[in-house]
């Protein structure tokens, strides 16, 4: 017999395996509650419209292995995108 594989691996062959694809009505906490439920194990629970979710034992950062599920709130994400204008446009100056 086989090993049998860790709530961690399930979780994530289970993501990894739905990659490029919409789950559920496409909000973050639809893949993590999917992944989990497809894993055998509990989804999440929460108390209030804006609570935070809880999802099991709480990991720290330095500690995370893949299949481990962060919850990440009011963050904000700044990008900055370089552009090469085409020849044609800076001949034009």
């Amino acid at each position: 017999m086989g090993e049998s594989k860790t709530l961690n691996q399930k979780v994530l062959i289970w993501a990894r395996g739905k990659k490029g694809r919409k789950i559920g009505r496409g909000e973050c906490w639809d893949l993590a509650d999917q992944a989990l439920r497809h894993a055998g194990a509990s989804s999440s629970t929460t108390t209030g419209d804006d609570d935070n979710y809880e999802w099991g034992d709480v990991v720290e950062i330095k500690d995370l292995i893949p299949g481990d599920i962060l919850q990440l709130r009011d963050w904000v994400v700044l990008t900055k995108v370089k552009r090469k204008l085409n020849r044609w446009l800076d001949m034009r100056k």
